[in-house]
C-alpha cells in the first residue's frame, strides 16, 4: 500500500483501469471548519480495486468550543451544589427565558426546556400558577389564551381538566400535549442543569417548596421573589427553607436596600439579585455595583429578554439591539458590568457571540 504524496485520488473511467495507461488526478479532500486543523494527508494506493477512486485519510485535531461542549450535555450531579456555579467567575451563564420554545415546542414545557439546554443554556427559567384545587401548574399566568385550548384560564381550572387540554404551537396549531404539573417537570429535570424558579407567589408556595424537598431538587433550583417593605409572608415562609436559594427581584435600584434589609430581618440569606434598569446611568448599570456585590459573596441577573415594543430590560442593551444592530455594543455592554447571568430568548445567538469573548 503506497501513502506516498503522488498518488492519485481519482482516474479516466472511460476504459477498464489499466496501470500507466488511465489518466489520474488527485482531487478529493474535505472542507473543514476553522476549530479543525488538519495535522496529516494521505492519499492511500489501491490500485482503483473498488471503484474509480482511490481512499484519502486526513489526520485531524478537533478543537471544541466552549459552547459545543455545553450543546446536549447534562451538568452531572456531584458532591458540589449546582448552584455554586452562580458564585464563580468568569464566563456568564446564559439563562434561557421560559426555556427554548418555538414551532411545536411551547414556552414553559419540559421539552422546551430540554431543548433550551441542548442548545446551550445554563440556567432554564420556569413559571408555576396554581389551579383551582390548589395544584401547581407550569405555566405564565395570563398566556392562557395564546397558548391553550380550549382557553380557560388555568386559574379557574382543575388540574385534571387542564390536563385534556392542548397547548398551541407558535403557528397556531394544536400539539399533541399539554400543560405539565409542577411535580412531573421538575422530575423530567433532574440532574439536567440549573433551573430557576419564577412566579412562586403565583401558586402555593409551600408546597412549591415541599415539592423541590421531596424531589431533592434545593441544589439545583434558584428561587426569586420580590421584597415589600412590610407583610414578606414569601420571606416568613423561605427562612423555614435555608437549603433554598433565594434571590429578590429589583425593577428598580430604590427595591435593593429593601430587599437587602428584608431578607437580613427574616433570616433569608440572599444569594444574588436580579436587577432591571432603564438607563445606563442607573445604580444597576455600574459595574462598581457588580463588584460590590461578588465581593458580599453575591451575583447580579440582568434580564436581556425583550418582551414588547416598549423599552428592554438593561437600558436598550438587550436581545433585540444585539441581534438586529451590533452584539458588541450591546451584549459586550453586559459582559462589561460583569453580570454573573444574563437571561434571554436567544441561547444560541447569546452563546455564539460569547464564543468569541472566552
Amino acid at each position: 500500500m503506497d501513502s506516498g504524496e503522488n498518488v492519485g485520488t481519482c482516474r479516466a473511467a472511460e476504459i477498464p483501469c489499466t496501470e500507466g495507461v488511465n489518466y489520474q488526478t488527485a482531487l478529493d479532500g474535505f472542507v473543514v471548519s476553522d476549530n479543525v486543523e488538519v495535522t496529516k494527508v494521505r492519499n492511500i494506493d489501491t490500485g482503483y480495486e473498488f471503484s474509480d477512486h482511490n481512499p484519502r485519510r486526513d489526520d485531524i485535531c478537533f478543537e471544541v468550543t466552549a459552547h459545543a461542549r455545553r450543546a446536549g450535555a447534562e451538568i452531572k450531579r456531584s458532591e458540589k451544589n449546582m448552584l455554586e456555579r452562580l458564585l464563580e467567575e468568569g464566563r456568564p451563564l446564559v439563562a434561557a427565558h421560559r426555556g427554548k420554545s418555538g414551532a411545536a415546542i411551547a414556552e414553559n414545557t419540559v421539552r422546551a426546556a430540554l431543548h433550551a439546554f441542548k442548545e446551550g443554556a445554563d440556567i432554564v427559567e420556569f413559571d408555576a400558577l396554581r389551579t383551582l384545587d390548589n395544584k401547581i401548574a407550569v405555566f405564565h399566568e395570563d398566556m392562557d389564551f395564546r397558548l391553550l385550548f380550549p382557553a380557560i384560564p388555568v386559574r379557574f381550572s382543575l388540574m385534571a381538566e387542564l390536563k385534556k387540554r392542548r397547548l398551541r404551537s407558535a403557528y397556531g396549531y394544536l400539539l399533541n400535549y399539554g400543560v405539565n404539573d409542577l411535580e412531573e417537570y421538575l422530575a423530567a429535570l433532574k440532574g439536567k442543569g440549573l433551573l430557576n424558579f419564577d412566579r412562586i407567589w403565583f401558586a402555593d408556595a409551600r408546597k412549591c417548596l415541599e415539592i423541590v424537598k421531596r424531589l431533592d431538587m434545593f441544589d439545583q433550583i434558584l428561587f426569586k421573589g420580590y421584597v415589600r417593605e412590610r407583610g414578606n409572608r414569601l420571606l416568613d415562609l423561605f427562612a423555614a427553607y435555608p437549603q433554598a436559594w433565594f434571590m429578590p427581584i429589583c425593577k428598580t435600584s430604590a427595591n435593593y436596600p429593601i430587599a437587602v434589609a428584608g431578607c437580613e430581618k427574616h433570616g433569608v440569606k440572599m444569594r444574588g439579585v436580579e436587577v432591571l434598569f432603564r438607563s445606563e446611568d442607573d445604580l444597576f448599570a455600574q459595574p462598581e455595583f457588580v463588584e460590590k456585590e461578588r465581593k458580599e459573596g453575591r451575583f447580579v441577573w440582568v434580564n436581556s429578554i425583550h418582551l414588547d415594543g416598549r423599552p428592554d430590560m438593561c437600558a436598550e442593551h438587550g436581545d433585540n439591539y444585539a441581534i438586529f444592530d451590533d452584539p458588541d455594543k450591546h451584549w459586550g455592554f453586559l459582559l462589561d458590568r460583569g453580570y454573573r447571568v444574563i437571561q434571554t430568548d436567544w441561547p444560541v445567538e447569546l452563546n455564539r457571540w460569547l464564543d468569541t469573548k472566552f
